[in-house]
């Protein structure tokens, strides 16, 4: 979503593709302002809808306590050559 209001909870997907097949994908990460690095998954569990097909979804939950502001939010993925993606970077605001 590109807006939210806390408290919730939403799901970002992010697809990732490599040239050597979706098996070649290591990991897709998000990592935090505060340079936290957290995992997307996708496994078909925990809000990813069907297991490999190359989008991989993170969980969100914003406690009541979030502050009003725009977050960024950056993704990369690393392959089994630990090649690296570029970084995506993606805007939310939680709006008052």
């Amino acid at each position: 979503p590109d807006t939210v209001r806390a408290p919730s909870v939403f799901l970002i997907p992010v697809v990732a593709t490599d040239p050597d097949g979706l098996s070649d994908i290591l990991s897709v990460t998000r990592t935090t302002p505060s340079n936290l690095v957290l995992f997307l998954i996708d496994n078909g569990l925990n809000g990813d809808v069907t297991a490999g097909d190359g989008i991989f979804t993170e969980t969100v939950s914003l406690p009541s306590s979030t502050q009003p502001n725009v977050y960024e939010f950056r993704f990369k993925a690393i392959d089994r050559s630990n090649a690296s993606s570029q970084i995506i970077t993606k805007t939310i605001v939680v709006a008052p």
